[in-house]
């Protein structure tokens, strides 16, 4: 009956001990708080570019430290045929937008990379102005969706720097 308790209390001790040692840390939501984006450069796409560009610089406003990171961020888009009816007119489209982002921090002399690709789908409508609408709300949510995976990789690598 000793036997096996010692057995279980020797396993549960090596079990913790592993755990413990593993290397796992809690990532830090807040550590952007102690950078401040001071230079943003986004080229490709002129809406898209725009909508990014506004969005990485309001989500960095309230920001005052030291610590500074300059982003160069390359939007790449590509809009597709996704479906077509037994008339062959189009009745979907696919946006795809890739975003290359770069980012360095002048006091360390650290540069990093990442890419980014989101994609989207709008139908075609029957009137122009409707399609044109639907493609232009796709954009927009592409453009926010890319701004919090851009806010989320920054956090990740500047967290293992």
């Amino acid at each position: 009956m000793k036997l096996p308790n010692i057995i279980s209390t020797f396993l549960n001790s090596i079990l913790i001990l592993l755990l413990i040692g593993c290397g796992f840390k809690i990532v830090d939501k807040n550590f952007l708080n102690d950078y401040k984006i001071s230079e943003i450069s986004v080229t490709g796409d002129k809406k898209i570019s725009y909508f990014l560009k506004n969005n990485l610089r309001f989500s960095n406003t309230k920001n005052a430290s030291s610590k500074k990171i300059n982003i160069r961020v390359e939007v790449i888009k590509d809009k597709i045929i996704k479906e077509k009816n037994i008339q062959n007119q189009i009745t979907k489209y696919q946006i795809s937008v890739k975003a290359n982002v770069t980012f360095e921090m002048p006091e360390i002399k650290e540069r990093n990379n990442f890419i980014i690709i989101e994609k989207g789908e709008y139908n075609v409508a029957a009137r122009q102005r409707e399609t044109l609408d639907n493609e232009n709300k796709l954009i927009k949510n592409i453009s926010s969706n890319l701004k919090t995976e851009i806010i989320q990789n920054l956090r990740l690598k500047l967290n293992d720097l």
